[in-house]
């Protein structure tokens, strides 16, 4: 398998579009990792230690954003947001 790279977010933004679109993208990789946990305590009744030093990552990543989001800005004011992927595969086949 070859890699691939897809650029998942690339352009600016006003303050409060970069809030909704970066919070909403932290929210949903928590709440995949949530689920992942959940089913990992329900099928074997173990925490899924990985899945929940990520929740509190993004946890934190989500209060970075928030906090940003509360300074004072000019009207004009614009962020410049990029987010890559980069997808290789790890095993040989």
């Amino acid at each position: 398998m070859g890699s691939l790279t897809i650029n998942l977010i690339d352009g600016e933004f006003n303050p409060e579009d970069a809030k909704e679109i970066l919070i909403d993208l932290i929210n949903k990789k928590i709440q995949f990792h949530s689920l992942k946990s959940h089913e990992n305590w329900e099928r074997f009744g173990q925490v899924d230690d990985f899945a929940t030093s990520r929740i509190i990552a993004l946890e934190s990543a989500r209060e970075k954003v928030i906090a940003m989001s509360k300074l004072t800005l000019p009207n004009d004011f614009k962020l410049n947001i990029k987010s890559t992927i980069e997808i290789d595969g790890l095993n040989d086949f």
